[in-house]
């Protein structure tokens, strides 16, 4: 018997992110900015800003990078991010990337024995 597979929560919009930052931390979302998929708070690892709100930033589905700061079109650099629900763009290539193009012909060969029993029919 298959088990159902469980129900991945959707990916908040990014205006629904920002509304959320709006609504339980203003002053990060006036630090919030949009690019591309994914809504970003400026700032770094050991500001205080973020000190009391990690765990609902996770909760939520902010994510913090692992490995130092994102740079923003601006200039300015940014820890906490959200991968939010964009606009849809098709991805090309990416269904058949690690497919090979074509198929190597075989090579028909006989084996020493097959070939010597070939030589002497002849």
């Amino acid at each position: 018997m298959d088990k159902p597979k469980p129900k991945k929560r959707p990916r908040p919009t990014q205006d629904e992110c920002m509304q959320w930052l709006r609504d339980n931390y203003p002053e990060l979302y006036l630090k919030a900015t949009r690019e591309r998929d994914w809504v970003w708070i400026r700032g770094s690892r050991g500001d205080a800003l973020f000190s009391q709100k990690t765990t609902d930033l996770k909760a939520f589905g902010f994510r913090l990078k692992m490995e130092g700061t994102h740079k923003l079109s601006d200039g300015t650099d940014a820890v906490w991010y959200h991968s939010c629900q964009g606009v849809w763009r098709p991805s090309f290539g990416h269904k058949y990337k690690n497919r090979r193009k074509y198929k190597a012909k075989s090579k028909n060969l006989m084996s020493k024995s097959d070939a010597l029993e070939f030589a002497k029919q002849l």
